[in-house]
């Protein structure tokens, strides 16, 4: 039963077997696999496709044709791809899509293909539709294996980023999580554990964030993950902040209900070249709850974080139609668009993710000037075991050739 997931057996039946003469009970288990929970990942939509033979009575010609080609596309979307449309999209790529959010079938490849086939016809606003917006949220209950989920959300040519949040557990956590480093466009990383987890069962500890940084410095792991927030996470230490060195793109780390204590881990952020911030996502988080004195949802608040720092280069920061921005950020911006894929659910509930105050989370920030001074102390200890290294070769050699002279003195008085 690899690879699939069990749901309801039938009622068992005993058989006879006549060349054994045993008796046995066969019960005969329904499952769904693996890969149809991935297809429904990727392809389920909540609208339903305008019947094909369906005809516009009011037009002719071009247009009738138009409305045909549009209908089959909207019923038959999973056979089509990137190679089925011309080199310049333009308006007919535009239309294509508002017929897509018209009936309500967005997906997460439907989003992907367009961004891809759109990229060069930006939206004109940040929350236009048309081509797709430039955020696009996907949620699965299912606990997919990420070897699985990897493949589908990866875009090598970083057409847009993704922000991966999973929750609870993972169906292969024990070997998935070390492939996270390949996802190259991974952008946000978001881990939300069980309120009831302890330091044993936290999804990741800081063996997990050494195992990263590893590969971060020696196979190019997370080259732009950007953001990193933990949950739930009591297996995290303070000593989080000394695995975090070779991430290249690394600019926030939030904590919230982890196994950091406050006063030694501003005192080992400090060391490593981080400091805890009351801007970026602290204070953003504030502004959310002086607004909602009775608690929001932690994933909504983070969404909302997240899809605030995503910008359209199309639309300048000026423009009348753009909401008010939240409080000023310290993550740069992101331009390009942004998948957002959540794996599990957790109700939202006062013991898991209703976040009534802004003491359950910690944002740290990469503090540029004590990195540069820690670069720079890093760079001098380096020399100075360099020039110590030579001094003491120096040393050796003329410890050896003063040997080598006694022993010739003593040679030539015999």
């Amino acid at each position: 039963m690899a690879g699939k997931q069990t749901t309801h057996p039938l009622r068992p039946k005993r058989h006879h077997s006549p060349t054994s003469g045993l008796l046995y009970t066969e019960t005969i288990i329904r499952a769904r696999p693996t890969n149809r929970q991935l297809y429904e990942f990727l392809s389920k939509s909540i609208g339903r496709p305008p019947p094909q033979e369906w005809e516009n009575e009011g037009e002719e010609g071009v247009s009738t044709l138009q409305d045909m080609a549009l209908r089959c596309f909207l019923n038959h979307v999973d056979g089509f791809g990137e190679e089925h449309f011309g080199g310049d999209v333009g308006l007919m790529g535009e239309r294509v899509w508002r017929e897509v959010v018209k009936h309500n079938l967005q997906s997460l490849r439907l989003w992907q293909l367009f961004t891809t086939i759109c990229k060069d016809h930006p939206p004109p606003d940040i929350d236009a539709d048309q081509p797709p917006a430039r955020t696009h949220k996907t949620i699965t209950h299912h606990h997919l294996p990420l070897s699985l989920v990897i493949p589908a959300i990866s875009s090598p040519s970083l057409v847009y980023l993704t922000s991966l949040t999973l929750i609870d557990k993972i169906t292969d956590s024990s070997t998935s999580l070390s492939i996270l480093s390949i996802l190259s466009n991974l952008a946000v990383l978001h881990i939300v554990g069980s309120p009831s987890s302890t330091r044993e069962t936290s999804m990741i500890d800081d063996d997990t964030t050494r195992l990263w940084n590893k590969q971060a410095r020696y196979s190019n792991g997370f080259p732009r993950l950007k953001m990193l927030f933990l949950r739930f996470q009591l297996g995290v230490s303070e000593r989080v902040f000394g695995e975090l060195e070779h991430f290249p793109a690394l600019e926030m780390v939030v904590t919230s209900r982890c196994g950091i204590k406050t006063k030694e881990g501003k005192k080992v952020a400090k060391e490593k070249g981080w400091k805890m911030t009351s801007k970026a996502f602290y204070a953003h988080t504030d502004t959310i709850l002086e607004a909602h004195p009775l608690g929001r949802s932690y994933l909504d608040i983070v969404t909302t974080f997240l899809t605030s720092l995503v910008s359209s280069p199309a639309a300048p920061s000026s423009s009348p139609s753009r909401p008010t921005p939240l409080p000023p950020l310290s993550p740069s911006p992101i331009t390009i668009p942004l998948s957002l894929i959540q794996l599990g659910r957790q109700p939202p509930s006062q013991s898991t993710n209703v976040l009534l105050d802004t003491q359950e989370i910690a944002c740290w920030v990469k503090d540029t000037d004590e990195s540069r001074k820690l670069a720079e102390e890093k760079r001098k200890r380096g020399v100075d075991k360099e020039e110590r290294k030579m001094e003491g070769g120096k040393r050796v050699r003329r410890i050896k050739e003063a040997k080598r002279r006694d022993l010739l003195g003593l040679l030539e008085g015999m």
